[in-house]
């Protein structure tokens, strides 16, 4: 395997990236060389689950790193999908950080294809689930029994074989008796 594709070195590129054009200058070159053997291993983890003992051939320490360096890179590249910091002035994060929309900037598009390059399935199931569904926004129903509807994907999850590698990003309107707005959409995981 290429010792140097590290989703880590990913992950710092995007940071350290100025300008609109992320895709092209950061993830397609890095992407050309993960693929292959990298592409391999990551399947490993959506195939037989001995990999999490340290059982498999490769050992969990460095499949772990790495999935746990491109959830980052989502989190990351899912920023720009978020509401703005100014909506929600009390996420620690906001102050620290700059605005949310400062940093790369990829399409739904783009941002699907270094996943799915990888070996990610994307879905978008559109029965609310609090296990594959990330709620974004609330639109409060009248009736506070109301059960949550998904009203918009916002983002579409991504699977790693039957690992849930990304939850859907979705806009649901709900009772308050099931999701309130304020609270369901603005707690961070």
């Amino acid at each position: 395997m290429d010792d140097e594709v590290d989703a880590r070195e990913l992950y710092k590129a995007l940071c350290d990236h100025d300008g609109a054009d992320a895709h092209d200058v950061v993830v397609a070159p890095w992407l050309a060389r993960a693929r292959g053997d990298y592409r391999a291993l990551l399947a490993t983890a959506a195939g037989d689950g001995a990999w999490w003992s340290g059982e498999g051939p490769q050992g969990s320490g460095y499949l772990l790193r790495e999935l746990y360096a491109l959830s980052r890179v989502s989190d990351l590249l899912l920023l720009p999908f978020q509401p703005p910091a100014d909506e929600v002035p009390e996420w620690p994060w906001a102050d620290r950080h700059g605005p949310l929309d400062q940093g790369p900037v990829l399409s739904q598009h783009e941002y699907l294809d270094l996943f799915t390059a990888l070996g990610m399935t994307p879905f978008d199931d559109t029965v609310f689930d609090p296990f594959l569904h990330e709620i974004v926004d609330v639109e409060q129903a009248d009736d506070p029994h109301a059960p949550i509807r998904i009203t918009q994907v916002v983002w579409p999850g991504l699977m790693l074989g039957q690992l849930l590698f990304s939850r859907v990003g979705v806009r649901v309107r709900a009772g308050a008796d099931h999701a309130q707005r304020g609270v369901a959409d603005r707690s961070p995981l």
